[in-house]
């Protein structure tokens, strides 16, 4: 039975565990990468990975692969910040790390933090493997199989057919059509949803065959994600020249209409799949009253 705890309490877990499992190795670069991933964000998907495997009550460890996801999405911000893309010189409350460093160390540590990410992801799938190893895991997990779904998935969805496509399309090619405008939308910000949502299924011991309900059940999360993100910022997007914002697109009652019919479909399948989740229910009520 999952202990009833709240939000704070996953994310200071985190925050104890990024620091204790990504130490410092000397140098600038690493010094940049700290930089940015220890400047507190709201460590959302992290947070969504690890409650997805607590949700399945195995008692597996998946901070390692909890971390990757954060890597991952730090790396896209600190690209996004650049001056060749979005030009931001703040972020999180701090200087960027293009202007923090400069720009060159600000790319090169992007490189570095999605390399660490596959780093982090075989990590824990060496962690479980030793349990298995000594017997105190069950053979039923098929962890080579989990590894290479994992490194399949990440690549996937953090490469030309998720985040860094999706950069592309925000920044050179402006969606003309609803199909083009979601395809958008799935690349920048649904798939590392996808990504934290299915790295704490596989490696929290969830069924292989259902991976393909638990991507499902994540776009939805991810969309309505962001369709509720637009609606917040649908006036400074189009202050700034936004090219992508679904609202601008199909109008604020019809975003608001399908922000709560994705929630809707999450939620259902969520439970399911037998991920139901106290945070994730409290969160899926805030997000709902934001829309």
């Amino acid at each position: 039975m999952l202990k009833l705890r709240n939000y704070q309490f996953y994310i200071e877990r985190f925050e104890i565990a990024i620091k204790e499992r990504f130490l410092d190795q000397g140098g600038d670069l690493w010094e940049a990468m700290r930089y940015s991933l220890f400047s507190k964000g709201k460590r959302l998907r992290p947070l969504l990975t690890l409650i997805t495997a607590e949700a399945l009550d195995e008692k597996l460890d998946v901070m390692d692969v909890a971390i990757a996801t954060e890597l991952l999405h730090t790396a896209s911000i600190i690209a996004d910040d650049l001056p060749a893309m979005d030009n931001e010189n703040m972020r999180r409350g701090k200087p960027t790390l293009h202007n923090k460093t400069n720009e060159a160390t600000a790319i090169l540590a992007t490189y570095g933090m999605i390399s660490e990410a596959y780093t982090k992801i075989e990590q824990n799938y060496q962690s479980l493997l030793k349990l298995q190893q000594e017997g105190l895991l069950s053979e039923n997990l098929q962890l080579h199989k989990v590894f290479a779904l994992a490194i399949e998935s990440v690549a996937r969805l953090s490469g030309f057919f998720g985040a860094t496509g999706g950069q592309y399309c925000d920044l050179f090619e402006k969606p003309r059509n609803e199909k083009e405008l979601f395809d958008v939308l799935y690349k920048k910000t649904v798939s590392l949803f996808e990504g934290a949502f299915l790295l704490g299924y596989l490696f929290g011991g969830g069924e292989i065959e259902k991976r393909g309900k638990v991507e499902e059940m994540a776009r939805d999360f991810g969309l309505a994600f962001q369709m509720i993100d637009d609606l917040e910022d649908n006036e400074q997007d189009k202050k700034n020249g936004s090219k992508v914002n679904s609202v601008h697109f199909l109008g604020e009652e019809e975003i608001k209409r399908r922000a709560a019919h994705h929630l809707n479909k999450f939620h259902k399948k969520n439970s399911e799949l037998g991920l139901g989740h106290p945070v994730i229910e409290r969160m899926v009520q805030k997000m709902a009253k934001r829309a």
